[in-house]
């Protein structure tokens, strides 16, 4: 029976010296799936398509190591777990690359399983016109449902190409103006009777007329939400 250490690198949990400090900018996914192709043709190395997303897209996952790979024990690389995290799928194939030049010797005893990027159509939004912090695939999902898929989603409203957050006037809002600047909101404290004046909202607009703001994204599912 092999036996089999699993060791999930997520975020910016993952430590690997000199990973990104040069990294000036993230690649889009067909760069990246470039770059994945060619650390599969190692002879060390084999590149497999698990499965694809509703956006169409390959989950890929490299085996690494000499030998009999599926023989040996193993540890597991995971990037891209949350969506948005695109550090992660640069760090998992940083270390997939390093492994391969500079570390040739630990693939004798274990084999190692990379999945560089669990949320490629959220990593998409990085490289979009349109930029903000996606998690979830291209499924179509009802979220607030309502019977509409998709309908209530960010809106760039200053037309800067970013989704920031905004400040929506309420007297029953949670915050208030911070008295050092007024630029910024703090949570008014209650129980020393300060009272709130704003909600805040990801950029949007209430497209439904139901009181909330973006509660229905055009996005599908999370995969760091759906592994129950």
């Amino acid at each position: 029976m092999k036996k089999i250490v699993l060791g999930c690198l997520m975020a910016v949990g993952m430590a690997w010296s000199g990973a990104a400090s040069a990294q000036s900018d993230y690649p889009t996914l067909s760069q990246l799936n470039q770059r994945l192709q060619r650390i599969g043709s190692n002879a060390s190395a084999e590149l497999k398509s698990l499965t694809k997303t509703p956006g169409g897209k390959d989950i890929w996952v490299l085996k690494v190591g000499t030998g009999d790979k599926d023989q040996k024990p193993a540890i597991a690389v995971v990037g891209g777990v949350e969506g948005f995290h695109v550090l992660s799928v640069e760090l998992a194939t940083r270390f997939a690359e390093d492994l391969i030049s500079k570390h040739a010797s630990a693939l004798e005893n274990t084999t190692f399983y990379i999945f560089p990027n669990m949320s490629p159509d959220a990593y998409e939004q990085y490289h979009a016109s349109l930029k903000y912090e996606r998690r979830g695939n291209a499924a179509s999902v009802d979220h607030d449902r309502d019977g509409k898929a998709g309908e209530n989603g960010y809106t760039d409203l200053n037309g800067d190409g970013y989704i920031t957050w905004m400040r929506v006037e309420d007297p029953m809002g949670d915050y208030m103006l911070s008295k050092e600047d007024d630029r910024v909101l703090v949570k008014a404290d209650r129980s020393k009777g300060e009272a709130g004046k704003y909600f805040v909202y990801k950029e949007s607009k209430d497209d439904d007329q139901d009181g909330k703001f973006a509660e229905d994204l055009k996005e599908g599912i999370a995969f760091n939400k759906s592994l129950t």
